[in-house]
Order: C-alpha cells, then structure tokens, then sequence
C-alpha cells in the first residue's frame, strides 16, 4: 500500500508519501492547521515501492511503471506536450517521503524529470525503466 497527503492551493502539492493511511493521518496531524485542513489523505492498496507519479495538469498519478509508461504515452500522442513549457513532471519513489516541515512543499526534493514531448515519445517508445535510466 502506498497513501499519501494531497493538499489543494494555488499549485496543489504532496505533503508526504509513506506507506500507510494510519501513517499519514498521523503525518497529516503534525501539519499546520490550515494546511491539514486543505489536504486529503488518498491511497492505492494495489501499489509498493517503488513507483512513479506522473504530474500533469490532471493532477498526480500514482502508478507502476507500466501504468507510467501508459499514462505517459496516452500525453505524448495528445498532442498536449512540448519542448518548451508544456511538460510532465515524473517522479520516482522508492521509500517514504516526509518534508522536513510538515505539510510544506517539498516534494521538488524527491528524485524527478520534467518530460516534454521528446522525452515522452521516448518513453512510449521504451518503457519508463529504460527511459528513467537514460535520464538519471
């Protein structure tokens, strides 16, 4: 199982990412009122470390490596990518992730790439693992 703490703003953020809803709901406890209070807790029983989350304007999606190499195609022949400013945000998690203050945006601290349309075609084409190496 994989939870983590999804909180809304201007730019919505992970507040953390760990391995249970117990533990993020205790996570979510230590956060600043305002913070706990704009912030929900989700989670996918079905998914283990490592894993990916693929930021788009969407939102996030927490995803196997095959899911990721799916969702991440399905962007790339959307036509909606480019090189420039229209990009994806992936990450790869492979333990817990908790800021060092919670409830604040850190998750730029995680291991990530940011995929335009290049990158992306790349991925379709490869799969994330092959890609992922590529890029780190």
């Amino acid at each position: 199982m994989i939870a983590w703490i999804e909180c809304a703003g201007l730019v919505p953020y992970l507040a953390g990412v760990v391995a249970s809803a117990d533990e993020a709901a205790r996570l979510q406890a230590t956060m600043r009122p305002d913070a706990a209070q704009s912030s929900r807790i989700q989670l996918r029983d079905d998914l283990e470390w490592p894993c990916f989350i693929v930021e788009s304007s969407d939102g996030f999606t927490f995803c196997t490596a095959e899911e990721a190499t799916t969702l991440i195609a399905g962007h790339s022949r959307s036509g909606l990518l480019d090189d420039e400013d229209r990009r994806l945000t992936v990450y790869h998690i492979v333990g817990p992730f908790v800021p060092n203050v919670p409830g604040r945006d850190e998750v730029g601290r995680l291991t990530h790439t940011h995929l335009g349309a290049t990158e992306a075609a790349g991925v379709a084409a490869n799969g994330i693992g092959f890609s992922w190496r590529m890029f780190h």
